[in-house]
């Protein structure tokens, strides 16, 4: 499955003075749990629920970017200087910016600010697709984490957790496309479930096949010869 992000405006992105103000850290919440997100891609919104990132904060190797920027390393949890938590809240970070002159510009946009966006990168491990009033719903319940970091532009300031990145405005409208076409369309077309399948992973596909009567974990090719079979049934119903 392809890697998500996930672009959040917060509430409490903070610089601190340490060591007596010979260093300086940078702190906040990357995620938030149990908050619905902004509908994404125009057809679904997303909780992060609470462990969703247990594992990864554990084993892995992640990195704290500015901007997204991999040439812009603010700290990394391998080598101490980025520590990430969970509580009951969110996904906390804590990060220790570079004693450098490129990371006292970076506090000072904070302290100021300028720059007020969390954002996490991600590969889903776990979710569950469900319906919620009527509209799709995806609980993001395993992740493996591989950035997180600040950003200048939260695509949606609206919200909590969920949104998009303003750069992947191409890939967004493309994708949502192929799922609005699944979800309200007539026929199903193999490119869109590989779309779907390729952005949001197998779980997506089965939520909206089993909504139009398709069986979750068929193939393509199956799951189209029965979606044709019955729309022919239903037309020889009517014209009968």
């Amino acid at each position: 499955m392809k890697i998500e992000k996930r672009i959040m405006p917060v509430d409490g992105l903070h610089v601190r003075e340490a060591d007596g103000g010979k260093s300086l850290r940078l702190n906040g919440y990357a995620a938030v749990f149990d908050k619905p997100s902004v509908p994404i891609y125009g057809m679904f919104h997303e909780y992060v629920r609470k462990g969703a990132f247990a594992n990864s904060v554990a084993k892995d190797d992640i990195r704290s970017f500015w901007n997204h920027n991999a040439d812009l390393v603010l700290a990394r949890n391998k080598s101490g200087t980025l520590r990430l938590s969970e509580d009951s809240k969110g996904l906390e970070f804590d990060a220790d910016l570079p004693n450098s002159e490129a990371g006292r510009n970076w506090a000072e946009t904070v302290r100021r600010g300028d720059v007020d966006g969390m954002s996490f990168m991600f590969r889903t491990i776990t979710d569950a697709w469900f319906m919620e009033d009527g509209k799709d719903a995806r609980e993001l319940k395993e992740v493996q984490l591989f950035e997180v970091g600040p950003v200048a532009f939260p695509a949606y300031p609206d919200t909590s957790v969920g949104a998009r990145s303003i750069e992947d405005a191409g890939n967004l409208e493309k994708i949502g496309e192929a799922l609005k076409r699944m979800r309200e369309g007539g026929d199903l077309r193999d490119v869109d479930m590989e779309t779907v399948r390729s952005a949001l992973g197998q779980g997506a596909v089965d939520h909206i096949l089993k909504i139009r009567g398709g069986k979750p974990g068929e193939s393509v090719e199956h799951q189209l010869r029965h979606m044709h079979q019955k729309r022919l049934l239903e037309l020889s119903l009517i014209e009968a």
